[in-house]
């Protein structure tokens, strides 16, 4: 008996042995495919619309598989418990009761029939209030984390590069901020009961899973946030079947929730958690990777420091006024012959070229001096630009303190420029404007998740993020990150003036990046931020920015020692419309696209006005016209010049370029806006007038 009861013991043992490695086993699983569903450091999430593709549908197949893991697991198991003999708690079924003559007692079969009496004859009972407050919860608090906290950090968190902040710094602000609007909804839907309560709570969870639908498939097409006025009249198609999605979702919702009431309560509590924890995947996924892309590169940002400082010196000082194109300052001198009457001593170049296009080329070019080489690739050059020039070390070994201010997606790969700044260094965590971010993060949120036909109602741009969401009540400049906010701009300008100083050995290096004459046009004639705008107020407000900055360089007495350039990182132009389906080159005023997109279709001039440290005496000569063939070629040995370098490695100086012929090149980035990609670059040669877009000639080299 004792050895029965032994060998009874030990198979006992090792049953249960074999039930728990089973279970080890299932859990070890669900971790595999979790570990899988997560991207490798090695892949980069730069675009947020390719990221949230990428990422949440492999988290979604994690989801299901784990689903699948679990039902079988389950199964299995059960099986595994009868074939063990093991004597497993949650595998006890309930009692089963017998009668050997089949006839069930009175008192027993009464009390049944008692019961369906009493069922028949009840009246329908009302959920009580807590229960309905937490069936509610989960919906709610799923739709509301979907709205405010998942999209707009998803959509932020793959262009940090470009952005004030980062990611986390805005995390928990907008995840309290999800959770008390969820609970909110909760408490407001737990108010109604009977049907009411049912329809309302059925369309939040359709609405949940509408908003993950749209952001994941139903936003192809959808224009970056660059702040160009997007024509919505082109995008009725996608209106119409999103519409049509969303409508078929929500009726599928009531459809369910009035044939299978109860089943229909568990789906949607079922599917609004999975949405969140692929949501959570996905996002955490996301702060991870943008975290592992910086983690071997210093993290520094560009700040005010030196922004309104000068040299008792020498100076000079380039603005950057993104867009401005000589037609711009033609059409304006055409309203009126006084636009340049603040730039006495300058003179403007009418024929003028740039050099690279857009700003995340031509700003690099112009703080490098480096254009890419004959079958160099794109990667390649963005890497080793700074590294191979030594535009900034020259002014820096004359003597020169240099200020860059831009931003830090225009600059690129600002830590390898950092040492030779005074205003590029590692900065804490910005200060956050707590309001602010709830404001553009929710307008974001709803733009990226509602349905196309609401999308209009939400539109923003990109720098109406930094705007919003960075403090800039900072007295301290080398704490506040530089914002291309030209009203802000203008009206520290005016308040704080600019000072001299004697930082720098023999002067001060400006580099200034305003948005100019680019979109959205929210600048008045005088330079200050309105609510709506147009394109030539914007350019006369930009010009009354640089005119009010020279008057106090007067003011200081250092006007006649300071050399201004005044230009843009590229002219007007577009070159994304002509790939959307159906695009109207007559459409767009800027737009020139031709050849099915693939060339730049008319030329592009970026200004060009250039005062030298002169004597007082030119310094008054109103502005002058020239046509001598110059521009960005000369852009490097022009800064050069001024500050008394050698200029002949980089090219000749625009004082000296004469008027006879001679060739340019420039090189015309073409991108592919349904793949969001630069597709190449287009080598011009511009012999004669740049505005003559009859001059311009393709070389045939092309980078792609």
């Amino acid at each position: 008996m004792k050895v029965k009861q032994r060998v009874g013991m030990v198979q006992g043992v090792l049953s249960k042995t074999v039930l728990f490695a089973y279970d080890a086993v299932s859990v070890i699983s669900l971790v595999l495919v979790w570990l899988l569903a997560v991207p490798t450091p090695a892949q980069a999430y730069v675009d947020p619309s390719v990221m949230t593709y990428t990422i949440q549908a492999l988290a979604g197949v994690a989801v299901a598989l784990s689903a699948v893991i679990g039902v079988a697991w389950r199964r299995i198991r059960r099986h595994v418990v009868k074939l063990l003999k093991v004597d497993d708690k949650r595998e006890v079924e309930p009692d089963v009761h017998y009668y050997a003559d089949g006839q069930v007692p009175a008192i027993q079969l009464g009390a049944v029939n008692a019961c369906g009496t009493t069922a028949q004859t009840a009246t329908p009972h009302r959920m009580g209030w807590v229960k309905r407050l937490l069936f509610a919860l989960v919906p709610a608090l799923a739709c509301s984390l979907s709205l405010l906290f998942f999209s707009p950090l998803e959509m932020i968190v793959g262009a940090e590069s470009q952005l004030a902040f980062k990611t986390t710094n805005v995390l928990g602000i907008m995840l309290v901020f999800a959770l008390v609007c969820g609970v909110v909804l909760a408490l407001i839907l737990s108010v109604f009961w009977g049907k009411g309560y049912s329809a309302l709570v059925t369309l939040v969870a359709a609405c949940t899973l509408g908003m993950f639908l749209q952001s994941l498939v139903l936003n192809a097409g959808l224009p970056d946030a660059t702040g160009i006025s997007v024509a919505w009249g082109s995008f009725r198609n996608q209106m119409l079947i999103g519409a049509g999605v969303w409508a078929l979702i929500i009726a599928a919702y009531f459809v369910m929730a009035h044939k299978l009431e109860s089943l229909s309560r568990l789906v949607q509590i079922a599917v609004c958690a999975v949405l969140v924890l692929v949501q959570t995947v996905s996002l955490v996924t996301g702060v991870v990777a943008a975290n592992n892309a910086n983690k071997d590169a210093e993290t520094v940002r560009m700040t005010e420091e030196g922004l309104f400082t000068v040299s008792k010196k020498k100076n000079t000082v380039v603005f950057i006024l993104d867009t401005f194109d000589t037609e711009d300052i033609l059409r304006l001198e055409g309203q009126d012959k006084d636009t340049l009457a603040a730039f006495n001593g300058f003179t403007f170049y009418k024929n003028s070229s740039g050099k690279m296009i857009p700003t995340r080329y031509a700003i690099p070019y112009l703080l490098s001096g480096v254009q890419p080489a004959k079958d160099e690739t794109f990667g390649n050059w963005c890497r080793t630009m700074y590294s191979r020039s030594s535009f900034l070390s020259d002014i820096k070994d004359a003597g020169y303190s240099i200020g860059i201010y831009s931003d830090d997606g225009s600059v690129h790969h600002t830590n390898q420029i950092a040492d030779k700044t005074i205003n590029i260094h590692t900065l804490k965590a910005p200060d956050i404007n707590a309001q602010g971010t709830i404001r553009i993060l929710t307008k974001c949120g709803i733009y990226k998740s509602a349905p196309w036909v609401v999308k209009p109602f939400f539109w923003f741009y990109q720098d109406q993020l930094n705007e919003n969401i960075v403090d800039h009540s900072n007295s301290d400049p080398a704490g506040v990150p530089y914002v291309e906010k030209d009203g802000a701009f203008h009206e520290k300008l005016v308040q704080k003036k600019l000072t001299a100083s004697d930082e720098g050995q023999n002067g001060a290096f400006r580099f200034i990046h305003l948005l100019g004459t680019h979109a959205p046009y929210v600048l008045n004639a005088e330079g200050f931020q309105t609510g709506k705008s147009d394109i030539d107020a914007q350019a006369r407000g930009s010009l009354k920015i640089v005119a009010d900055y020279i008057q106090q360089l007067k003011d200081l007495g250092v006007y006649e020692n300071t050399t201004i350039i005044v230009t843009a990182d590229h002219g007007r132009f577009d070159f994304t419309a002509s790939w959307v389906k159906g695009f109207d080159p007559n459409a767009l005023g800027n737009a020139g696209l031709t050849n099915d997109g693939k060339d730049i279709g008319r030329a592009t001039c970026p200004l060009w006005l250039i005062k030298p440290a002169q004597s007082a005496e030119y310094d008054t000569v109103p502005c002058q016209v020239s046509t001598v063939p110059t521009g960005h070629e000369d852009y490097a040995a022009t800064v050069i010049d001024a500050i008394g370098g050698d200029y002949s490695k980089y090219g000749i100086p625009t004082r000296l370029v004469g008027p006879e012929p001679r060739t340019r090149t420039y090189l015309a980035t073409i991108h592919d806006a349904s793949k969001k990609i630069d597709a190449e670059w287009q080598e011009y040669e511009i012999r004669g007038d740049a505005l003559n877009f009859g001059d311009w000639k393709k070389t045939g080299k092309v980078w792609n």
